[in-house]
């Protein structure tokens, strides 16, 4: 008993340890509250890294964007999204902290070195947003936006497997 008890202690304790370091603590406040949150946007640097893994099986992908996510996890960077075989990742400033200037260029090394020809990525940094996007009747995210989102969409779809491109914005 005192063993499984001890477990899920230190489980919730991760848990929240997560949720404070994705989410401001006044959305925190707002939601205990029950109160409606404010969407509001932050503007500030986003840096992200857009990243497609390459498989010949749904068995290959999964396990090459499960690297993908582990990588990032490494490299403080947030997995913002996986559709496919597409990886969003931003490494946003928690309103709390700072994150060290080089996780997005440590993050593509890693990608390179472990990943090699089975990833193709672009990353950057540009002036954007990010906050909670939506509305009380829509779904609402935790996200990021920024200018030239296309150029950065088609600039990913050009690279061949295992080129990796940074973009100046």
């Amino acid at each position: 008993m005192f063993w499984s008890s001890h477990k899920e202690d230190d489980e919730n304790g991760r848990v929240r340890s997560v949720f404070k370091r994705l989410v401001s603590p006044s959305v925190v406040k707002q939601l205990l509250q029950n109160t409606p949150v404010d969407f509001t946007f932050t503007p500030e640097q986003v840096e992200f890294v857009f990243a497609i893994a390459a498989g010949s099986t749904p068995e290959e992908v999964n396990r090459h964007l499960s690297l993908v996510g582990e990588l990032t996890r490494e490299h403080d960077g947030q997995v913002n999204a996986m559709a496919c075989s597409l990886a969003v990742i931003d490494f946003r400033n928690h309103p709390e902290g700072k994150l060290p200037s080089d996780s997005r260029r440590k993050l593509v090394g890693a990608l390179r070195e472990k990943l090699g020809d089975k990833v193709k990525a672009v990353h950057g940094a540009a002036k954007g947003h990010y906050g909670l996007y939506g509305s009380e009747k829509h779904i609402m995210g935790y996200t990021f936006t920024f200018p030239e989102f296309e150029a950065t969409i088609a600039a990913l779809a050009r690279l061949k497997f295992g080129e990796i491109e940074e973009l100046i914005q």
